[in-house]
């Protein structure tokens, strides 16, 4: 692992273009995004499968790895964590099925001395219902140093401007943070 990771966190609002400008001009070695590119990918048909099914996924770019769950039929993923790939010669990375949804995925990146997990997650909420339950309930290890980026959908006192009214799932979100020990103080809106 470098002696110095830059780690990115931002919505790209579905972009093909955005994302693939970012990953091109980024100086950052990791990238958490949330609403990446999802939608058809080349090579645009499946050799396996004699219809033909059109294949759909994220950005592929030369020198980045990335990592998102696997989609199912009804929804894509919502997240993707993209990792330059000179990091994940020298580093393992292993998905941990801790967290892993449409909305939010794990990463433990490692080598010899160090370790680093990386929660990326997407609130998405759903007729004003919050969807915040896997990452509540999760016990976190307090021995692995721990980056949790996303886009949380949640107006809160702590990190919102005073004139907004705060999320009425706010709470929970900063009481998880207390319990796990996080510094919600360092979350910033761009």
């Amino acid at each position: 692992m470098p002696e110095q990771l830059t780690i990115l966190s931002v919505n790209m609002n579905r972009s093909n273009a955005n994302v693939a400008a970012l990953l091109e001009t980024t100086m950052a070695n990791v990238v958490m995004c949330q609403e990446p590119y999802w939608g058809p990918i080349i090579p645009s048909r499946s050799d396996k499968d004699p219809n033909s099914t059109p294949l759909s996924g994220t950005i592929n770019h030369l020198n980045w790895e990335v990592y998102n769950p696997p989609p199912n039929e009804d929804v894509y993923p919502h997240i993707a964590t993209f990792i330059r790939k000179d990091i994940s010669r020298s580093c393992q990375i292993i998905i941990e099925p801790l967290l892993l949804s449409y909305h939010s995925i794990s990463i433990l990146i490692s080598n010899e001395d160090t370790r680093l997990r990386l929660i990326n997650f997407y609130h998405h909420v759903t007729d004003h219902h919050p969807n915040l339950d896997n990452l509540l309930q999760a016990n976190l290890d307090p021995l692995t140093p721990l980056i949790l980026g996303g886009d949380f959908n949640t107006h809160s006192e702590l990190w919102s401007p005073g004139d907004i009214r705060p999320s009425p799932w706010a709470d929970d979100l900063e009481l998880w943070l207390d319990q796990e020990t996080l510094c919600p103080w360092y979350l910033t809106v761009v």
